[in-house]
This record gives structure tokens, sequence and C-alpha cells, in this order.
């Protein structure tokens, strides 16, 4: 029961999205769409790709068509990603009782299981699925479940749920294959023949369907230069580290100090030493992603994307941090609003408190999981956490300006005095404070954002979405055929107008696994568009004229073009909202 109110906190707090302004989700509804009417997308460049490429290999794709006779895709995918999360958080806590042997520390992991997991580290591997996505939901569930198996001991098991994963999502279920592959080289010993070929036989038949839809998309995807240029304009955020922020390098270094700290202060030696082997086998794939991205390109080791292995070492950092936060939290009333501090920071709820300030609180984390290994420590352990609480207060007090609300300050600290009681109160009742306090925390957090960011048929919060009403739009004063033309970085027109269009970033970002026509198509037409250099797509699209834009028009047959504010064409204006306009381009048909 616990579990089913911790989902949904997981899904109320997090929310749920299926049109995202910087993520790939409506690119995927697309591509179902055209599956259950080929009519629709007829002249988008990206779904000839897909199909020709055969680039939806997971089962997810070839079942859907059933499921999407008797229910709405919209509704089907809300429902089934509350589902999967439920799963997921069951599999976590799972994960973190057999590793840690506590309850409670297994509850902490799974309120750490949030959206923010993405901004902690690096290679974007979308660790947190609250939306629609190529068969993940089903993969990360699967792989944390297997990880369960492979901890205790049941490898054949473990290999089992993996080989049921291939199905879903090959490329991420390799990665852990590797980290399994990388524990076996190293504990050989433990592992009798019979047992081996047993694990391989246990991964390779539930995997047979996904081998064989994988042969079919062998050889396909592109090379050369202007592909490889390609994946560093759109997809070098998961490819390319050369092109992450030294912002992104110090959150991630912030976080992976914090969970190597409570790592190295877990007392179970065997342990340790088997999670660090997983830990280590990430690190190996993220160097060979970086050596053969970065610096030796090699377009297989480039499609892999290796750096999005690291969900798997943000599975077991979530359930280390844990453990440390519990463990030094119950020493003293501060130390458990230090706790609490790092918890709620990680989460990412309190959006207008910066990542950067896991700074300000990690020393004394590591003070306090460390220090006391020190034969004859004495020190009173509540000072160095204490100055960390205050001057974390004190950076917040700052920026109570920028914050959405006073609601959320008061209702913070009425959160963090109910903590501090915690530690005083017998044990039977120590999870009252804790229950009291998420309740209070939750109920701040939405009041203050509105309620819960909940993305369903174009609405959020009540609200009709101006990008979403403009498709709408489109779609009522539109063919099937007709082909729009919308600016680069305006990404998913067609998750609700259902029509095509010249091409945006998220359809770009596909071309890691498209071939080389589809990348020679795209950069021609996004060059059409004014985006000439990797950071300048709002820039080039805003500078086009009236006779730039109607040549573009002409060229590819496209009848409607979209703009954003204050961007404006002089063409006949046939709908507009707060946000967006909508044009109807006069062009003659192409010879």
């Amino acid at each position: 029961m616990l579990l089913l109110l911790i989902t949904a906190h997981s899904f109320l707090m997090n929310g749920y999205y299926s049109s995202h302004r910087y993520l790939t989700v409506a690119t995927y509804f697309s591509s179902i769409r055209n599956q259950l009417d080929p009519e629709l997308f007829k002249n988008s460049i990206y779904i000839q790709a897909v199909n020709r490429n055969n680039l939806r290999i997971g089962l997810f794709y070839d079942a859907l068509p059933f499921i999407l006779q008797y229910i709405d895709l919209e509704t089907f995918a809300l429902i089934h990603t509350a589902a999967a999360l439920f799963f997921m958080l069951a599999g976590i806590y799972a994960l973190a009782l057999a590793l840690t042997r506590s309850r409670p520390v297994a509850f902490i992991a799974t309120l750490l299981y949030t959206t923010q997991l993405n901004n902690w580290t690096l290679g974007s591997p979308a660790p947190y699925l609250n939306f629609f996505h190529h068969g993940l939901p089903y993969t990360y569930a699967l792989i944390v479940w297997s990880m369960f198996f492979f901890f205790r001991a049941r490898y054949a098991t473990a290999l089992l749920l993996t080989g049921i994963s291939y199905n879903f999502h090959p490329m991420c279920t390799l990665f852990l294959l590797c980290a399994y592959a990388f524990y076996w080289l190293l504990n050989h010993r433990l592992f009798s023949l019979k047992l081996t070929l047993l694990c391989i036989l246990a991964f390779m038949v539930p995997a047979v369907p996904g081998f064989i839809k994988t042969l079919g998309h062998i050889g396909a995807g592109g090379h050369g230069e202007l592909w490889l240029e390609g994946v560093r304009w759109v997809a070098g955020y998961t490819c390319n580290p050369s092109t992450w922020s030294i912002k992104q390098f110090i959150h991630a270094g912030l976080f992976l100090l914090l969970s190597g700290a409570s790592l190295f202060a877990f007392p179970n030696k065997s342990v340790r030493r088997n999670v660090m082997i997983f830990w280590g086998a990430v690190a190996v794939m993220c160097l060979a992603g970086t050596v053969f991205a970065d610096n030796y390109p090699i377009p297989f080791i480039i499609k892999l994307s290796l750096w999005r292995s690291t969900f798997i070492y943000l599975y077991l950092a979530i359930i280390f941090i844990a453990w440390g936060c519990f463990y030094f939290g119950r020493r003293s009333p501060i130390h458990a609003l230090l706790a609490f501090c790092i918890c709620t920071l990680l989460t990412g709820y309190l959006a207008y408190i910066p990542q950067i300030y896991l700074a300000l609180l990690l020393p004394a984390a590591a003070y306090a999981l460390l220090a006391d290994r020190r034969s004859g420590y004495q020190w009173p352990h509540a000072v160095v956490p204490g100055t960390a609480v205050a001057l974390l207060y004190l950076a917040v007090i700052t920026r109570i300006p920028e914050s959405p609300g006073f609601l959320m300050i008061m209702a913070t600290a009425l959160l963090a005095i109910i903590i501090s009681f915690s530690t005083i109160l017998p044990k039977r009742l120590t999870p009252l404070p804790w229950i009291c306090a998420l309740i209070v925390f939750n109920a701040s957090v939405l009041t203050s954002q509105g309620g819960p960011n909940i993305y369903y048929h174009g609405r959020l919060q009540g609200r009709m979405d101006p990008w979403a009403e403009i498709q709408f739009a489109a779609r009522e004063l539109s063919h099937k055929d007709d082909l729009f033309i919308v600016p680069p970085l305006c990404n998913d027109f067609y998750h609700y107008s259902q029509r095509a269009v010249l091409g945006d970033w998220a359809e770009g970002s596909t071309l890691l696994y498209l071939d080389n026509q589809f990348t020679a198509e795209w950069f021609e037409r996004m060059r059409d568009l004014g985006w000439t250099q990797s950071h300048n797509a709002r820039e080039g699209f805003n500078s086009l004229t009236t006779e730039a834009i109607m040549n573009v028009g002409q060229k590819y047959n496209a009848r409607f073009i979209v703009t954003e504010k204050p961007k404006e064409f002089s063409l006949p204006k046939i709908h507009e909202n707060s946000r967006f306009i909508l044009y109807s381009l006069s062009v003659n048909e192409n010879p």
C-alpha cells in the first residue's frame, strides 16, 4: 500500500507530458500514428526514413495496433506510464532492500527517483520515465528487477529478465549485459561452466524475437562527415562530451562525490565491491563513448550512445545516498535536517533552489559519513551539519523574491521542524513525522505551482497550451497531405496537428540512427530555414524575410507556416493566439 502512495506522490510531483519542448517525445507518437494510419505524414521525410531504416524494432510497436483499437493513444500512454512507474518503484525498493537490508532506506530511495536525476549525470540517460518513450518504461523496470536478482546471486533469473528486456530496448539492455560481463570477468571462478551456459541460454531464448528484428536494422544508419556534424548539432547531448557545458560537469561531479562518499561509508565490503564493479563497467563504457565519439569517431560506437549507460550508476547511486542520509540522519535533529535538505535538493521539487547549492551540503555530508571512522573522534557531531544547513538557509532566503511563493518557504520550514523531531520519538513512531512531512511538502509544492503538471490532450493544469491550440487549429484548416513550416526549435507540431512538418530539431536528433539520405535532406531544409550553425536555429529562422520564407515554401510545396511571436511575416494570417501565428502560403505547385 505504501508503494502505491509513493507512486501517486511520484506521478503527481514529477508530472506527465506527451509533448515537451526539450525532449523527443511526440516524434514517437507520430511514427505510431503513421503505423495506425499510413495516410498520415506521407510528406514527412522523418517518417519515411524511420520506415526505410526499420528503426522501430521494439516489440512494443508490434502490440500497439491491437491495443489502440480500444483506447486513445494518449490515454493509453498516461495509464501505462503510471503502471510502469509503480513497477519501477517496486524494483528500486526491492533492489535497495537487497543491498542495504533496510526498509526505511528502500523507501527513501524510491523518493529520490525523480525527473531531476537526468540533471545529476551526463549523457542524458532519461532514468525517470514519465513520458511515453519507445519501450523504455518496460526495459528500465526489467533492468532494475534483473539487478535485484543478480545481487541476490540468482543469475539465471537475472539474465532471463534481461533477455525479455532486450525485446523492448536492445541498446539499454546491452549496457546491462556489459556490466554483467565485466562482473563475470572479475569473478569467473564463482561461475561454473554449467552456470555460465545456463545464464547465456536464459538470456538468448527470450531475446530471440528482438534479435530477429535487430537483424533487419543492422547496416542501417548514416556515417560520414555530414552525419557526424548532425550528431554534434542535435544529438551531442548524449554522444559528444565536448559539447557539454561546465555547469553540467559540476552538477554531475557533486552528485558523484556524494554517492561515492555514501558507498565508501557503507559497512558491507562485499556489496561495496560488487557495486564498484558495476560502476567501473559504466566508467569503461563512458570512456569508450568519449574516445570514439570526440577523438576518433567511429559511427557504430557513436550510435550506441554509451554515455547513456549512466542510468545503471544512477539507480545504484540513489540507493546508497538514501542509506547515507538515513545513516547519519538518526544522530541528532540537526543531522536529520541535513539529510532532509540533501534529499529535497536532489529531487528538484523546489525549482528555485539551484543544483549548485549541493556544494554547500556536500562537505558536511561527507564529514558526517566519514569523520567518525577516525579513532578517538570526539567532536560535537552537530557543528558541521548545522553550519551547512545554516548556509543553505541563508542562500535560499536570498532567493525568496524569485521563488514561486512564500507559501513554499513557510511549508518547508514547517517540514524541517517536523523532521527534526523524528529522532526523539520512539522507533515505532519514527515514520509518522516523515509521512506528515511528505504530505505537507507535496501540498505546498503542488499548491504553489497551481497543481500537478499533467499534460494531457494539449491541456496543462486545466489550461490549453498555446502550442497545442495552434496545432488543433492547423488540423482543422488543412488536409492530411499538407506540409507545414515551423520554427526549427518548436518541436512536436505533428503531435496534435497530425500534419507533416518541413523538419525540426527533434526529428533531426534521430539522424543518429537514420541514413545519410535523411541527414542530407534534413540539413538542406534546416539551412533553408536559416539554421546554418549549431547554435543559431532561433536567430537564423527569425532573420528570414517574407520573400525568403515564400521561396522555401515554393521549393518544398509547403502550404502553411507557423511563427512564434514576436516574429511575423507579411503573409495572410488564418489563426493566431497569445504566442503563435498560423499563416497561409500562396505557392505554386512544383512541376
